[in-house]
C-alpha cells in the first residue's frame, strides 16, 4: 500500500512519517501544496497509484478542502481515501470537509494511537473498494464474453435455414455465427456417415 502526505510545513510531514513507520508502506509520498498534490496524483493514475492520501487543511492556494473536491470529481482518483489533517476542530469546519469528500479527520497534535485507527481503517475501506472494483471488471469482462439468442427464430420447416431481421434466409451456422462469438467445424454424424457410405456403395 501506498500513501501520501499532503502538508506545506516540512516539519508536520516528518512528525507523520516516524508515527506511521511501523505501517511498512510500500512508499511514502509527499507533496507541500494542493497544486503538486493534484499533479501527482494525476501523473500516477495508471501506475503505482497512492492507496491513502493524509491531507492537511490549511495551505496556501488550493487548501486541503478544494483538492479533495477535486479528488472526488475526478474518476481515476474519487476512490482513494482522503483523512484530513487540521488544528481546527469546529463542527462547521469538519462538516465542509466531509461535504468535500473527506472520509475521516485527524486533530492536531496528532496521537499515534488516533492515527493508527483512522488509517487503519482507511486501508480496509481502500481494499473493500479495489476487490469490489476487480469483481464489477470480472463480471463485465464474462458479459462482454457472453452473446446468447433469444425470442422465436424463424426456421424453413424444410432447408432449415433461419430468416433474420431483415428478412433474408441464412444458413443456420451464418445466422449464429453473426449473432453470438460461436465457431463451427464441420464433420458427419454417424448417421450421415452411413449415408454417404451407402450412396457410394451404389455409385
Amino acid at each position: 500500500m501506498r500513501l501520501l502526505i499532503v502538508d506545506d510545513a516540512p516539519e508536520n510531514i516528518l512528525v507523520l512519517r516516524k508515527m506511521l513507520s511501523e505501517f511498512k508502506f510500500e512508499e511514502v509520498g509527499s507533496a507541500g501544496s494542493g497544486e503538486d498534490a493534484l499533479s501527482l496524483l494525476k501523473d500516477r493514475k495508471t501506475f503505482n497509484q497512492f492507496d491513502i492520501i493524509l491531507m492537511d487543511i490549511s495551505m496556501p492556494g488550493i487548501d486541503g478542502i478544494e483538492a479533495t473536491r477535486m479528488i472526488r470529481e475526478d474518476d481515476d482518483l474519487r476512490d482513494i481515501p482522503v483523512i484530513m489533517v487540521t488544528g481546527y476542530g469546529s463542527d462547521e469546519y469538519l462538516a465542509t470537509a466531509f461535504s468535500a469528500g473527506a472520509n475521516d479527520y485527524l486533530t492536531r497534535p496528532v496521537k499515534k494511537i488516533e492515527i493508527y485507527a483512522r488509517v487503519k481503517a482507511a486501508l480496509r475501506l481502500k481494499q473493500a473498494i479495489d476487490e469490489r472494483k476487480n469483481t464489477i471488471a470480472e463480471l463485465q469482462s464474462a458479459l462482454n464474453n457472453i452473446k446468447t439468442l433469444s425470442g422465436l427464430l424463424p426456421i424453413c420447416a424444410s432447408c432449415k435455414k433461419i430468416r433474420d431481421d431483415r428478412g433474408f434466409w441464412n444458413q443456420v451456422e451464418t445466422y449464429i455465427m453473426q449473432h453470438t462469438d460461436a465457431s463451427f467445424t464441420h464433420g458427419y454424424c454417424p448417421e450421415c456417415t452411413d449415408r454417404f457410405k451407402e450412396e457410394y456403395k451404389r455409385k
